[in-house]
């Protein structure tokens, strides 16, 4: 992801991808695209990034969840 680009946006291309791939046969699980989410936000979402992976229990940590607080923090 681009530093100053909407991250929402971004994910939003990630996610896109992942659909494409899983239209091809190779489906990710929804961890793993949250994952990648995480792992593709500049290096000043850290903070944010370390908060959810020490926060969410394996069941939110989802791809809604995910984006969700992305988003939140982005409007901040």
């Amino acid at each position: 992801m681009k530093p100053n680009s909407n991250p929402v946006e971004e994910a939003n291309n990630l996610i896109q991808c992942a659909a494409q791939l899983s239209a091809a046969g190779f489906a990710l699980a929804n961890g793993m695209i949250a994952m990648a989410i995480l792992m593709e936000l500049p290096m000043d979402w850290e903070t944010t990034v370390s908060t959810l992976c020490s926060t969410l229990d394996d069941a939110a940590f989802t791809v809604s969840t995910i984006t969700g607080h992305i988003q939140h923090k982005y409007m901040c």
